[in-house]
């Protein structure tokens, strides 16, 4: 039996990787609120002051929570036409939010 020399990699991540930290917050945050405080395995903190941080998702320009009512997708630039097709009701306009 021959046994070879494992190969060691460094991992790096990118700007993109990097991004995906508030997804990460997010669903982390997400997860504790469906928890009792005491079976979190893990919370956030503010590094300086060691508080703990209950982060939300807010429109950067109005500063109101996305989370809630009041906000729907649509079809983006990009989108093609069937994408088009399933944002809209049948009188065209972007379908109504839920709740």
């Amino acid at each position: 039996m021959h046994v070879g020399r494992l190969s060691c990699y460094e991992y790096l991540l990118t700007d993109f990787g990097r991004s995906l930290r508030p997804v990460i917050v997010a669903l982390a945050a997400w997860d504790n609120e469906q928890r009792a405080p005491e079976a979190r395995s893990m919370i956030l903190i503010d590094e300086e002051t060691g508080d703990e941080v209950e982060p939300v998702l807010v429109n950067r320009r109005t500063g109101k929570p996305v989370g809630g009512s009041g906000f729907v997708f649509t079809a983006g630039p990009a989108a093609g036409k069937e994408m088009r097709r399933r944002y809209r009701g049948e009188d065209g306009e972007p379908l109504e939010a839920a709740g």
